[in-house]
């Protein structure tokens, strides 16, 4: 965690993360507010790794010119690339029912905006991970 911090001091933005392990939560601000737009980009990434074309081989450079900018740069471009590849995958089509079952409960921030906190994302992620 001590490393994980030191390299967010390092970096331009505004940073926060959160991680959940079997032994417990960890996090550096994780109820600091973000735009939760590269969550959904995360989300993508790993649906695009896990498809049989992809899986069990090494990444080449196509795959490296969508998913580097996608997830490095926050690169929309890129993102609907792989949106466009990987369509309706079943763990994003999962987890995008969870969220929204979440957004239909939730109070929108007084901001109005589309954000959360570092924690809430990761809870976020994981119930969308439960119902996969």
């Amino acid at each position: 965690m001590t490393a994980a911090i030191a390299y967010a001091h390092q970096r331009t933005g505004d940073i926060a993360f959160a991680v959940r392990t079997d032994h417990g939560f960890y996090g550096y601000r994780p109820d600091h507010i973000e735009w939760s737009a590269s969550v959904v980009k995360a989300m993508l990434m790993v649906a695009y790794l896990d498809r049989a074309s992809v899986a069990n081989r090494n990444l080449n450079g196509y795959d490296r010119s969508l998913l580097i900018p996608m997830i490095t740069q926050s690169d929309n471009n890129a993102a609907t690339t792989v949106d466009g590849i990987v369509g309706n995958a079943v763990p994003l089509q999962a987890i995008q029912r969870s969220v929204d079952q979440s957004i239909d409960h939730e109070c929108v921030e007084a901001s109005g905006d589309d954000s959360e906190s570092a924690g809430r994302r990761r809870q976020r992620a994981l119930d969308g991970i439960s119902h996969i």
